[in-house]
């Protein structure tokens, strides 16, 4: 009896043993997976869908920031403004990927440069930067997402994208966030996108087709925080481009040209 006792206990030791021993591998292997939501991936699941939701979805490149389209500063200072297009661009397997998806729908593309936003806010948290250019690229659509590579240098400071949907003359904003870290990143934002997705239904089209369905990119702004350690900023944007679903333009009769994107 003490003999199947003592077997007993050495089996649930044995088995709580490999029960914890399996868990902590699962961790370890959990931690090797990369994200479904990295930038690299979020470009493959673009280029497939792009494929498979032909020609209902599409993206437009609204700016390759290559210094063809000039951006008009609006600040709440006299501190100098400094843009313009420089070549620095970001680097790594999902801009190449992007590069490789961006020349299936653009003739000869130049990817050299980025633009370039230097300023300062010298009462930080009161004073903002607007950038708008006198040239809005258009898109047409129900308005499904946004991408946008920006390098940043760890500010607290709050970068919003303007538009103008084709159903208003109001201006609209939609925060990208803080520009919280170091270094390019590929920022991908969505109609699901927490309390910003009231923001997207804007951005459908009309339902009476004579009227005007283009939406317009106006520009950016900076809104400054009151936590910033240093006055001067200093950013870069690269490869602005939106998706959207046509399938509401799409009707009997229609000329619509699937293939017809927007240049930079």
């Amino acid at each position: 009896m003490l003999f199947e006792n003592l077997l007993y206990v050495r089996v649930v030791v044995s088995i709580v043993f490999f029960l914890s021993v399996a868990s902590h591998l699962s961790k370890i292997q959990a931690a090797e997976i990369p994200k479904p939501y990295d930038s690299f991936s979020q470009l493959r699941q673009l280029d497939l869908i792009l494929e498979k939701r032909k020609p209902f979805y599409q993206i437009t490149i609204l700016d390759l920031f290559e210094g063809k389209r000039r951006y008009i500063p609006y600040a709440s200072s006299g501190a100098l403004i400094d843009i313009r297009a420089i070549e620095k661009i970001p680097e790594g397997r999902s801009f190449l990927l992007e590069k490789k998806i961006f020349r299936k729908y653009l003739k000869k593309p130049s990817f050299e440069k980025s633009l370039m936003i230097y300023t300062s806010f010298r009462f930080p948290g009161r004073q903002n930067l607007v950038l708008k250019t006198k040239t809005p690229p258009s898109f047409q659509g129900r308005l499904l997402g946004i991408s946008l590579w920006v390098h940043s240098r760890n500010y607290p400071h709050h970068l919003f994208l303007l538009f103008k949907s084709a159903k208003s003359e109001k201006e609209i904003k939609i925060s990208v966030g803080e520009l919280s870290w170091k270094g390019w990143r590929r920022l991908s934002l969505d109609h699901t996108n927490g309390n910003q997705s009231s923001f997207y239904n804007s951005f459908v089209p009309n339902r009476i087709i004579e009227k005007k369905q283009d939406h317009h990119f106006l520009g950016l702004m900076i809104v400054s925080s009151v936590r910033a350690k240093n006055a001067t900023v200093e950013i870069l944007l690269d490869h602005l481009t939106v998706l959207t679903d046509q399938k509401d333009l799409m009707y009997s009769g229609s000329e619509i040209r699937y293939n017809e994107w927007n240049k930079p």
